[in-house]
């Protein structure tokens, strides 16, 4: 199954943690899987991660303040 909202950018972030995807998203459905062993791809910490769909694929935080 194809997901139509992720955006169709090469750069963007495979995984982000709670509080990017609570700042830059919104929640799709308030079900959220977290794994630890990954970096956030916008704030690049060391953190439990989920994947950006579940943020609603959330512009990057760069693009929002442009």
């Amino acid at each position: 199954m194809v997901d139509f909202l992720m955006p169709d950018r090469g750069d963007y972030p495979a995984w982000i943690c709670f509080d990017c995807g609570k700042l830059y998203g919104r929640a799709r459905s308030g079900v959220s899987t977290y794994h630890l062993g990954d970096r956030c791809g916008w704030c690049d910490r060391e953190i439990a991660t989920t994947q950006p769909r579940d943020w609603g694929y959330p512009p990057a935080p760069d693009k929002r303040n442009a």
